[in-house]
């Protein structure tokens, strides 16, 4: 979470001349793409995929 706030800026910063030379709906396109491909691959690890509730009820995994 850290690495992904202290490189807003920087994402930020690019976004405007990576629009100006490829277009905005070319950077779109390819920043929802790669939002979601990040958050598969996110999704393959088991470490986060299987993350429970904090106020999950033992042994439902649902809420309380």
């Amino acid at each position: 979470m850290a690495g992904s706030l202290a490189l807003m800026p920087v994402g930020q910063a690019l976004a405007g001349p990576s629009a100006a030379v490829l277009g905005a709906d070319h950077v779109l396109l390819v920043s929802g793409a790669t939002s979601l491909v990040v958050c598969a691959a996110l999704l393959t690890v088991p470490a986060i995929r299987d993350l429970v509730r904090a106020d999950a009820r033992p042994g439902t995994g649902g809420p309380a």
